[in-house]
């Protein structure tokens, strides 16, 4: 069973049939990690935050990885629609002010535009990336929900290292097929409970 941090190593070693490999096991486990949290976008990777919009720059939250919805709630609700920083710049010059209705992001930073005139109640949904696993946090959404990615997406960062490129397309289609087992399951999640849409001119 693939319950911790611990059982996924025993495992990794496992499969791999070697006993020589306890000091790098975490290696290939991280580089899994790094590779499906950049390829993972889900419903479980979701976070919401408030926060008073006033100024021109506001930080990023330190586990963002990428945007979902950003909007000024309450009497001046709107989304805010994203821009590049250069046309940011262009369409709202030095001393513009007023209710924000575009922004950028510049390294760890929101850029609004125009610069905000108050106080406006601001609403972020963003994607974050999974808590890596570590002794001290033995478990996380994934390992719970989906293991095969963690064991198959470990044995792939496994095989070029001890240097048996034969399995790489076999851990390789495993770790596809398990990722695609949750992009598909949220996908059921998410519209679960839609009405059928029918169809003009289509009959039962």
């Amino acid at each position: 069973m693939l319950a911790t941090y611990s059982d996924l190593q025993t495992s990794i070693s496992a499969w791999l049939k070697r006993s020589d490999l306890d000091a790098y096991i975490p290696d290939f486990i991280s580089l899994c990690e790094a590779k499906f949290n950049r390829e993972l976008r889900i419903s479980a990777m979701e976070q919401r935050v408030t926060a008073t919009l006033d100024e021109e720059y506001e930080d990023l939250p330190t586990d963002y990885a990428e945007m979902r919805s950003l909007q000024i709630t309450g009497p001046y609700g709107r989304p805010l629609q994203f821009m590049p920083p250069e046309d940011l710049r262009r369409r709202f010059p030095e001393g513009c002010v007023g209710t924000p209705v575009n922004y950028t992001i510049i390294g760890d930073s929101l850029q609004f535009g125009p610069p905000p005139s108050g106080s406006y109640p601001l609403e972020m949904v963003y994607y974050t990336k999974f808590e890596a696993l570590s002794d001290s946090a033995p478990t996380n959404w994934m390992l719970t929900n989906a293991p095969d990615v963690y064991l198959f997406g470990s044995l792939l960062e496994a095989s070029p290292y001890i240097k048996n490129d034969a399995r790489i397309p076999v851990w390789e289609a495993k770790y596809g097929q398990a990722l695609n087992s949750v992009r598909n399951e949220d996908v059921r999640k998410r519209h679960s409970g839609s009405p059928l849409a029918m169809r003009p001119g289509v009959s039962s």
